[in-house]
């Protein structure tokens, strides 16, 4: 297992490098189980090569059901703090921001792509 270094998201990679994933899910579904493939966009440190490359995944294991969400550093977490110490928290007008927290709006600036791109990536996906 591995943290992701941004969201320290807890990902397992054993079957990624050894390019077995697209078998694994095919093994799930043999088993009568729908494949939900859960996405999170616009991490900081990567660019716009990753809609693409999310899509082929997606094609290739032929994911049954996809969500698509943007990734949101919420109040008080770490990727909060780091991205309101570089500055890049659009609305910190709380409580009144709040509202924009949900997911699916953009409430920082990506690193290496443009809020527009994200956006636009988003609705490519879906």
């Amino acid at each position: 297992m591995r943290k992701h270094s941004i969201y320290r998201k807890e990902i397992n990679l054993k079957h990624q490098r050894q390019k077995k994933t697209a078998e694994v899910i095919k093994n799930i579904r043999k088993g009568g189980i729908a494949v939900y493939g859960a996405f999170v966009i616009g991490v900081t440190t990567i660019g716009k090569s990753v809609f693409d490359e999310t899509l082929q995944f997606v094609r290739d294991a032929r994911i049954d059901v996809l969500q698509v969400t943007k990734l949101t550093p919420l109040p008080g977490t770490r990727l909060w703090r780091e991205m309101q110490i570089k500055d890049r928290i659009i609305d910190k007008d709380f409580p009144k921001a709040w509202d924009l927290y949900r997911f699916t709006k953009m409430v920082y600036e990506p690193a290496k792509m443009s809020i527009e791109d994200v956006y636009k990536g988003f609705t490519y996906l879906r």
